[in-house]
């Protein structure tokens, strides 16, 4: 297992694939997407891929993670990128400042405390990138 740190705005390499996490807080809850760049759909299954969130120095635990019943989702142009949707809980609701991605058993941190927030106007999105 391999650790370094991506930063929030561009995609970092881990696992074999770039990868992105978004963070959106929304209320008492975080919901973020993780893109993944992928060559083909079947490329890993839901259970290849986590995420861990803090707030401050407060693990966030999770309410809804990547399953048969949460799949990813697929966007096709030139390339394939897949993105793996989670929910956590944030009762204190502090910002969200380190996310961890884990895919394919390799881990990579992510200082997310100054990512952007979604446009105004669509309070709640998560940008597909």
């Amino acid at each position: 297992m391999t650790s370094a740190q991506g930063s929030p705005k561009e995609y970092s390499w881990v696992g074999g694939h770039w990868v992105l996490p978004n963070i959106d807080t929304v209320g008492g809850s975080v919901k973020a997407h993780v893109s993944v760049a992928v060559g083909h759909v079947e490329e890993f299954g839901t259970s290849d891929i986590d995420l861990e969130v803090w707030a401050g120095d407060s693990f966030l635990p999770a309410r809804v993670r990547p399953s048969s019943e949460n799949p990813f989702m697929f966007t096709q142009t030139r390339s394939i990128g897949a993105a793996a949707f989670f929910e956590f809980d944030n009762p204190t609701g502090q910002a969200p400042t380190i996310a961890r991605v884990t895919l394919l058993g390799e881990q990579l941190t992510f200082d997310v405390s100054a990512q952007d927030p979604p446009p105004i106007q669509d309070p709640g999105s998560l940008p597909m990138v």
